[in-house]
């Protein structure tokens, strides 16, 4: 009697769950429909990328497009006849107008055309540009018709390059006055025809005279003075840089963005004398940087600076508690270099007391965060061992005989 019970009661139960639909849990369910949407996006993904890289494939691939017929959209038509230069060396075309791609046809006007149809075609020129040939400044279309005879033009709004110079004397006759950081025994051999000394003054800047500056056989800077972003109104090269004791330490980074064939390190023997730190710290870029050329004024060549500024002012330098400038330096190292010299940026000795007061002043440095140049240069702007005013003077005296032009700003005529 107890069987039967059960049995009829596990009957009950499986009519009842035949019955009654199979629930499945609310949290199951939301976890699928995540899975179902998260799919449906990685599907849309794909097939995005798949479209991309079709598109990419058909639109870079010149074989391809030539072969089913795809024409891109972007298309430069030269028109040309038979004794075109384009026509004959398309790969001269390419190296000097940026286009991608080109697309060069044939347009004769006599009868003969017709019959030479086949030929024609076959000698039409169609390249694209390797992405080392593309140029970073985009040409107008360029048109040459047959039946004009005009020459083919190309403007372009972009600054032309200078012309490259010629390298200078590297063989020249050794100057005593500057030796090699990682051998005092050896000295500077060069030789300048033409030199451009970039001042540091926010008088370069909006001058467009990069151009000009690089055209120069030799390039001078001094200290920090950075290049980098700089270059329409600086220039682009650096032939040499001269720098005081302190900026040595910071020129690494100088030195890493932009080769520099020459660092000429000036300072006290108390700090570039032989095992002072800061003629080690000289000797650790030498070998850092070993395409780079490192010298130091000599122990002489500073006695000869003193003596030369007694000479020019009646003080003595240390009496008179004068610090120099790094100018002066460089202007000393380039009188032994160069023939003629252009020195951009530098005002002379009255320019802050005859400037028009409409005139705003320019920073004391073209780069960084400084005081105005005139209130540096009348003591306005801080407290300063320099002398600015009196070297000015000095500069005008040395212009005299060592063919010095001054330029942004022009200087009053040096009686030569």
């Amino acid at each position: 009697m107890a069987d039967s019970d059960n049995r009829n009661n596990l009957y009950n139960i499986r009519v009842l769950a035949a019955d009654r639909p199979l629930r499945v849990p609310k949290n199951i369910q939301s976890s699928r429909k995540q899975l179902c949407s998260i799919f449906s996006v990685f599907k849309v993904v794909v097939a995005f990328g798949l479209i991309l890289l079709l598109s990419y494939t058909l639109y870079f691939s010149d074989n391809l497009r030539h072969a089913i017929g795809i024409r891109p959209y972007f298309i430069r038509l030269y028109l040309v006849n038979d004794s075109s230069d384009i026509t004959k060396r398309p790969e001269h075309l390419l190296r000097t107008v940026s286009v991608n791609p080109v697309l060069l046809l044939r347009n004769e006007t006599n009868a003969a055309s017709t019959s030479n149809k086949t030929s024609s075609r076959n000698s039409t020129a169609r390249t694209v540009p390797s992405r080392s040939q593309k140029l970073s400044t985009r040409s107008p279309m360029l048109l040459k018709n047959s039946t004009s005879g005009s020459k083919a033009r190309v403007n372009t709004t972009s600054t032309p390059r200078p012309p490259t110079p010629q390298p200078y004397d590297q063989n020249a006759d050794p100057l005593p006055s500057f030796e090699n950081i990682r051998n005092l025994k050896q000295h500077l051999r060069m030789h300048c025809r033409t030199c451009a000394f970039v001042s540091s003054s926010g008088q370069v800047l909006n001058r467009h005279a990069g151009p000009h500056i690089d055209s120069h056989e030799c390039v001078f800077r001094t200290n920090t003075a950075p290049v980098k972003r700089y270059e329409r109104d600086v220039g682009r090269r650096t032939t040499v840089r001269v720098t005081n004791f302190h900026a040595i330490r910071t020129i690494e980074g100088l030195i890493r963005s932009a080769h520099i064939d020459k660092v000429v390190v000036w300072g006290p023997d108390v700090v570039l004398g032989p095992g002072k730190p800061v003629l080690k710290v000289a000797q650790n870029l030498a070998r850092k940087f070993p395409k780079t050329e490192f010298y130091k004024f000599s122990s002489k060549a500073m006695v000869d600076v003193d003596v030369e500024f007694k000479k020019e002012t009646g003080m003595d330098r240390r009496g008179s508690k004068t610090d120099l400038s790094t100018g002066w330096f460089a202007l000393t190292l380039m009188r032994q270099v160069c023939d003629s010299t252009t020195i951009f940026g530098m005002v002379y000795d009255g320019y802050c007391a005859t400037r028009n007061a409409s005139v705003p002043d320019v920073p004391y440095h073209y780069y960084g965060k400084s005081a105005l140049e005139c209130s540096m240069y009348t003591g306005k702007g801080g407290k300063t061992k320099h002398k600015f005013v009196q070297e000015k003077t000095i500069f005008g005296r040395w212009g005299k005989n060592y063919n010095f032009t001054f330029v942004h700003p022009e200087w009053p005529p040096i009686q030569r």
